[in-house]
């Protein structure tokens, strides 16, 4: 008989245990889908129902830590701060190798110093925080991130050696990310540090030497009409997607050596996605698609041109479809000439000069040579506005014969009269031995 009951009083012991248990985590995912949800009052009090019975679970006090902190965002309460550092000084003693419970109390306390106008004295203390963290998982691109974000976010308070370091660091971080593709962080970067510094040379100098991070720059220098960081940047990015296009065709031509047609298809694809007017990407993947037509971009030379090599054309070379010989470019627009040049490598000089538009920026214009359906990209220029012509160069390498030189007035505006106007002058080949 004592057996049987001794029994029953277990079974019924397991069940209150087990049914007790089920109850806490469905309410830690109910306080986890209210915090996702925006929903922090609601939160709080579904953690402060469940306190009593897990107080010490880890899980209760990271979403109670989490929902404060998110809370405080909102609000800007000094009151739910200090409660957040609170809650994340708990965490910390329950998990000391919690790096982004870590971070997070870093973080507070930083914004509380921000509060009293204290951060300079309780810098050096935050600071080996922040490094703890970093140390507790350096592979962690998220964390590196956003620690890097947080040096970079107080100039005043790192020196000089300090931030040579960080910009490397941070560098390193973004460029963790998938082939081909670019940090999923990197917008958040130049977003946060353009208010502080308001120089794109340190966005160029964070942003990793790959073409998908390089037209994420370009995106948002050109959001804000930064031409002549714009010209340099593109510079950089002219070589980089070059040399991520010939990278995917290489993949490409290895999977159509093995006979996996779907992978090269999906390689030369890609190719073409970042640089359109490719004979070997597209002569891939006519071999691996035989069946699909690939169509080509009609040509730009209008006409045959002189065997001569061209050594100058005046101003009135210049043609357009849009603005029928004109030289004077005051709307987006395309010009070009027909060039004939000489095998090896040859360097175009343009002349030209800007005038201000409302806008008062410099004209950005893309300079590219044309081969039949190929482009190749030479380099951008930012002309400034004033009076005087200036003469710009453009360094190519050709096999030589037909060549369309293409100007592209980049940041000319819809409607004539808001952006800048471009002149185009004489252009001048050479060779360069």
């Amino acid at each position: 008989m004592k057996k049987i009951s001794w029994l029953r009083w277990t079974v019924f012991s397991l069940f209150v245990v087990t049914a007790g248990q089920a109850a806490v985590e469905a309410g830690l995912t109910a306080a986890a889908a209210q915090l996702s949800q925006g929903h922090y009052p609601q939160a709080l009090r579904q953690l402060a129902g469940l306190k009593r019975m897990a107080e010490f679970s880890i899980r209760w006090q990271q979403l109670r830590a989490a929902v404060l902190w998110k809370q405080w965002e909102v609000t800007k309460q000094p009151d739910i701060l200090r409660s957040a550092i609170e809650a994340y000084a708990v965490l910390n003693q329950r998990a000391p190798k919690d790096a982004t419970a870590r971070f997070y109390l870093g973080k507070a306390r930083l914004q509380l110093a921000a509060l009293g106008k204290t951060e300079e004295q309780a810098w050096p203390a935050l600071k080996e925080i922040f490094e703890e963290a970093a140390r507790l998982e350096p592979g962690n691109a998220w964390l590196q991130t956003q620690i890097g974000i947080i040096f970079f976010s107080h100039p005043g308070l790192i020196s000089t050696e300090e931030s040579a370091a960080r910009t490397r660091h941070l560098k390193t971080a973004l460029s963790w990310h998938y082939r081909f593709q670019s940090s999923p962080y990197l917008t958040e970067v130049y977003q946060t540090l353009w208010p502080v510094y308001q120089d794109a040379d340190v966005l160029l100098a964070l942003t990793p030497e790959d073409a998908k991070s390089y037209e994420q720059l370009l995106q948002f220098l050109e959001a804000r009409r930064l031409w002549p960081a714009y010209a340099r940047a593109y510079t950089v990015f002219t070589v980089l997607r070059q040399n991520a296009a010939r990278e995917l065709c290489e993949i490409g031509d290895r999977y159509l050596e093995r006979r996996d047609l779907r992978h090269a298809r999906y390689a030369y694809e890609a190719s073409l996605e970042i640089l359109p007017a490719q004979e070997r990407a597209k002569a891939g993947l006519r071999a691996a698609l035989p069946e699909k037509r690939i169509t080509t971009v009609e040509t730009r030379l209008n006409g045959k041109l002189d065997e001569v090599p061209t050594r100058q054309l005046p101003s009135t070379a210049w043609w357009s479809e849009t603005l029928k010989g004109r030289n004077r470019l005051d709307q987006k627009a395309l010009s070009g000439v027909a060039l004939h040049l000489t095998p090896g490598r040859s360097r175009i000089s343009v002349v030209m000069r800007a005038e201000a538009g409302a806008a008062q920026e410099p004209a950005l214009v893309m300079a590219r040579l044309w081969n039949q359906s190929e482009e190749q990209s030479l380099a951008p220029a930012a002309v400034t506005v004033g009076p005087l012509w200036e003469r710009f160069t453009f360094d190519g390498e050709t096999s030589g014969g037909g060549r369309w030189l293409q100007l592209e007035f980049y940041n000319g505006s819809e409607k004539s009269g808001a952006g800048p106007v471009l002149w185009l002058g004489t252009v001048r080949v050479e060779t360069i031995s």
